[in-house]
């Protein structure tokens, strides 16, 4: 299953917490960004490197040069099996000043929800 959320959202969506969380960036590959004002949006694909399922949280960040923020995204891809691919899309508005875009990915497992 996969759940992206953006800037376009509401201010109160935040990336999930994930349990023993680990960094993940060599899983993910991302496509071209686009660092014009407005909406934006930018895709690639995860592959599970590791040897048991994991949840992916992956979040992007458009910033200038200084790091400053300039808008950012993030999406979730829930139990990938090990050797499976999925894709994936971050939303954001961008503000004016953005250079580059910065993903951070991280591997774990989702919180439960109570029934």
């Amino acid at each position: 299953m996969l759940s992206a959320c953006g800037d376009d959202e509401s201010p109160a969506q935040v990336p999930p917490t994930l349990r023993d969380a680990q960094p993940a960036a060599k899983d993910v590959k991302v496509d071209e960004c686009d660092f014009a004002p407005g909406e934006q949006s930018v895709s690639g694909h995860v592959t599970n490197g590791g040897d048991r399922a994991f949840d992916y949280v992956i979040q992007v960040g458009w910033t200038d040069n200084g790091l400053e923020s300039h808008g950012g995204g993030f999406a979730v891809v829930e139990q990938l099996a090990p050797g499976k691919s999925a894709d994936w899309t971050v939303n954001a508005t961008i503000t004016a000043g953005a250079t580059q875009c910065i993903p951070v990915v991280l591997r774990g497992v989702l919180p439960t929800l109570p029934d």
